[in-house]
């Protein structure tokens, strides 16, 4: 799975599906039904975890796993949003983008704590 710089990254997908970087959370716009927010956290990471039944630390993630992931990073704007439902989000031409982008996510997400050396004092 590809890495991020280790830096604390928000993401912000802009026209022309080009990735903007911000440093402050792991966060992005998705354009799947409309735009939403994936927004991946510590909690979105657990939540996740327990619709998979496994640890996201694993580097192969499958295609159950993008979808959990997908959904914990989405259902903060969106209470009612189930699994099964960003499945029916998730059409052959997006998968490939999704997919990219949630790796990253997740692996930036992880990259974040490596960034502090000794001495150095951690931010946020």
């Amino acid at each position: 799975m590809p890495r991020l710089a280790k830096q604390r990254v928000r993401l912000t997908t802009v026209e022309g599906g080009r990735v903007m970087a911000n440093r402050q959370k792991s966060e992005l716009t998705i354009d799947l039904d409309r735009p939403r927010t994936f927004k991946l956290d510590f909690n979105a990471l657990c939540e996740a975890e327990g619709v998979i039944g496994r640890s996201v630390l694993r580097q192969d993630l499958g295609l159950s796993e993008i979808r959990a992931l997908l959904w914990a990073g989405l259902k903060h704007e969106d209470k009612t949003l189930t699994v099964q439902k960003v499945g029916t989000l998730l059409t052959a031409d997006k998968l490939t983008k999704v997919m990219t982008l949630v790796g990253d996510a997740v692996s930036e997400f992880f990259a974040v704590g490596e960034e502090v050396g000794a001495g150095d004092t951690p931010t946020g």
